[in-house]
């Protein structure tokens, strides 16, 4: 229910906002505004970070694996894996997909 933002940004300075629509230990997807910067698939982003809940922020590099393009309302998708990413942050997100998952399941079960 709190969407988690995503920033990617090139070493130019250039800078595309979205939002989390899946996330895995390997990579994630989102809803991105591409009006700015056009990737394609194979780029490697160098900076990517998430801004997770309770104010954390996870830092690393993103290659783009997929491109979806807008269709009528819907903002365009990317799908991409996570590049140099560190232990902790690693372990920050297991910890958060493992929350969503326990949360998906107790509301299943009501």
């Amino acid at each position: 229910s709190n969407p988690v933002r995503v920033v990617l940004s090139d070493n130019a300075s250039l800078i595309t906002n979205g939002e989390l629509r899946d996330l895995s230990v390997g990579g994630f997807s989102a809803r991105m505004k591409l009006d700015d910067i056009e990737y394609s698939v194979g780029d490697v982003v160098p900076k990517c970070m998430l801004h997770m809940p309770a104010d954390k922020k996870i830092f690393c590099s993103a290659e783009i694996r997929q491109i979806d393009p807008a269709e009528g309302n819907r903002l365009p998708r990317i799908g991409a894996r996570f590049v140099d990413m560190g232990k902790a942050d690693l372990k920050q997100i297991e910890k958060f997909v493992a929350e969503v998952d326990r949360e998906l399941v107790r509301r299943f079960r009501q």
